[in-house]
């Protein structure tokens, strides 16, 4: 492929700053690397980064063992590492912007200062993305970004750094007006000047993200219905946050001659790619044919751009007919076990895009029929797909869709909006009533913003809440959790523990100063919420009434992002069900069709040999179960016992 024919986004040479991103599973890593190793060697004097910000890191799996250009760094964000970091370069300086600012004590605004919370990841990610734009560090930066939901997450910081810096204004407002007004001294000094030099630091990737000559965002997407409903969402978001995207990926894509083995996958693919949106063919669309092997390391990342396609030849391609009409089916061996009567919560779990989804609907709407059960199917993820799946509105209060089956899509920042307006509300009456009258300006602007220092991502932790409370009073027999991606699942796994100290540490300021500040509604939701997640904690690690399932695809990434799962959920004292290998290639008789089983079926040997304690339950590409009742038919399948037909 020559220079001219590459994309917008690898020739550009004012570009600095390049994201990747779509729904889960879709080949944001894939791609992100196959561009950073192009330009590192198109550029062999610039300094490329190529850096992942999504918790469940396969960056570093991808090119393990191979070697990459010199001047390009592959770096897999730690949250954790770095808010350690932030913290001790700016925490003595936010300490004493908060000691000007609020009544609370040193031990009080450390408690605060040093939680770990949800959200960290794209905060963090922000930071240290801002500090390396500002300082130059690097001539060119790829991300490799999480999946959909938190993606959007990190772009919009922006909004986020204003009211974060917006509350700490306040907090030094009332400090400067006492200064001017009764000493007449400076009111600009270190503290203001750390603030001023903060802000400009954390919005100045604001402007490098909004000017297409420095910044791109690529979305990647697959030709299946879910993900062109999940890109249209991500393109229409990026459009009203001005963020520039001229250009899109479709990956794996059947060819023509497919065998009749994928005919029914191919006719299905060049269906959603004649109908694609005006919102996403108003891109130039590149398309990536569907490798025969697992595109890893750094030589076949190399070349990948070779076979890329523009979307306009693809669809100029006469059609090949299969030998014989293809029939869609569904095909699994194994099985998934019926919960025992006890179990009260179901987590579907694993990767972007392995079929988590698909498997919890199915799971539910079989469960529900063959059990009668009153059964809630949960979705956790940002980036809700569970509507799409089911084909009908799914809402954020439960939504019966069958005879006995429920379903709910939580929407988090609702939940976090609704205890953030109680409080404001609250601080409110408290001052009026104190003192009426007076002009409590600053304090009410400071106490009213507190929750503003949240870090994104606490509205998760509110989200949870919904779960337990579902949980009570035999409302529902049954809940079907359809979790967010594995590094998320994992942190929202950890919220209980992490929510506790964080309502620990609001109590302790309430009962100090409960004598002056009384605050019922708000302390009455905190006691909730601790309830709620203690009861939850107890439910999680319970053998006798929650299982977690972990659905994967049959790929090296996949293997090793299972193999971290299972491991943190056992350290976590979950307890695991069935092991599903989703997407396995089917038997054929062509090329293409016997290359992809022999190395799925590779794939499937080595899962077996690494979790040989978990039954798996194969499942092969056949058809892409949509809709009630077709996702009934895929479960009945899906949980039939190993003694019954397994083809349907």
């Amino acid at each position: 492929m020559t220079p001219t024919t590459l994309p917008e986004f690898l020739t550009s040479p004012t570009l600095r700053l390049i994201l990747f991103g779509g729904k889960g599973g879709v080949g944001k890593t894939t791609t992100s690397l196959a561009s950073a190793i192009h330009l590192a060697r198109a550029r062999p004097s610039n300094k490329i980064l190529i850096v992942s910000t999504d918790p469940a890191h396969s960056l570093l799996d991808a090119v393990a063992g191979s070697t990459l250009p010199a001047n390009l760094t592959p770096l897999e964000f730690n949250a954790d590492e770095l808010h350690v970091k932030f913290m001790t370069e700016h925490g003595g300086k936010l300490r004493e912007i908060a000691a000007r600012g609020t009544f609370l004590d040193k031990d009080d605004i450390d408690r605060f200062l040093s939680l770990s919370v949800p959200g960290l990841d794209e905060l963090m990610a922000y930071v240290q993305i801002s500090t390396w734009l500002t300082e130059k560090t690097y001539d060119t930066i790829v991300v490799d970004t999480a999946p959909t939901g938190h993606t959007l997450r990190l772009l919009a910081m922006p909004a986020f750094v204003d009211g974060w810096l917006g509350a700490m204004d306040a907090l030094l407002a009332k400090h400067r007006f006492m200064l001017k007004a009764f000493g007449g001294r400076k009111t600009h000094d270190a503290v203001e000047d750390f603030l001023d030099k903060l802000g400009l630091d954390l919005r100045r990737p604001t402007d490098i993200l909004t000017d297409r000559a420095q910044c791109r965002f690529v979305p990647v997407m697959l030709p299946e219905a879910m993900s062109v409903e999940e890109t249209t969402d991500l393109v229409t978001a990026l459009t009203n946050l001005n963020i520039s995207h001229p250009e899109l990926i479709i990956n794996r894509v059947m060819p023509a001659d497919v065998g009749t083995v994928y005919q029914a996958l191919r006719d299905r693919q060049s269906g959603v790619l004649n109908t694609l949106p005006d919102v996403i063919t108003s891109s130039r669309v590149w398309v990536f044919p569907h490798a025969t092997t697992e595109t890893r390391g750094a030589d076949i990342l190399s070349t990948l751009w070779d076979s890329a396609i523009p979307l306009e030849h693809v669809l100029s391609r006469p059609r090949v007919a299969p030998a014989s009409p293809a029939q869609a089916v569904f095909e699994v061996v194994g099985h998934v076990s019926a919960p025992p009567a006890n179990i009260r919560l179901m987590l579907f779990a694993g990767k972007g895009g392995v079929g988590k989804t698909t498997m919890a609907c199915a799971t539910a709407i079989a469960l529900s029929r063959r059990l009668t059960r009153k059964t809630l199917l949960v979705s956790t993820d940002p980036a809700h797909s569970t509507a799409d799946c089911l084909q009908c509105p799914v809402g954020p209060t439960p939504d019966q869709i069958d005879a006995h089956l429920w379903a709910l899509e939580i929407n988090a920042e609702k939940e976090f909006i609704t205890l953030r307006d109680l409080y404001r509300d609250e601080v409110e009456q408290l001052l009026s009533a104190i003192l009426p009258g007076m002009d409590l300006s600053f304090d009410k602007d400071v106490m009213q913003r507190v929750l503003d220092l949240a870090p994104p991502g606490l509205d998760e932790v509110m989200a949870l809440i919904r779960v337990t409370e579902l949980m009570e009073g035999n409302k529902f027999d049954l809940i079907i959790l359809d979790t967010a991606p594995t590094g998320h699942l994992l942190r929202l796994l950890e919220l209980p523990h992490i929510i506790e100290q964080w309502t620990q540490a609001v109590f302790k300021v309430i009962l100090k100063f409960d004598k002056i500040i009384r605050l019922p509604k708000v302390t009455a939701e905190l006691i909730r919420i601790s309830r709620g997640i203690k009861k939850l904690r107890a439910v999680l690690v319970d053998a006798g009434r929650c299982r977690l399932h972990a659905v994967t695809i049959p790929t090296e990434m996949a293997l090793a992002e299972t193999s971290d799962l299972i491991a943190r959920s056992r350290t976590i004292g979950l307890s695991l069900g069935e092991l599903i290998l989703n997407q396995v290639a089917p038997p054929g008789a062509t090329d293409l069709e016997r290359a992809l089983y022999d190395a799925d079926s590779q794939m499937v040997t080595k899962f077996m040999g690494q979790f040989p304690e978990l039954s798996p339950a194969v499942v092969y590409r056949r058809s892409e179960p949509r809709g009630v009742e077709t996702l009934a038919k895929f479960g009945e399948i899906l949980h039939q016992s190993p003694g019954q037909a397994k083809v349907a």
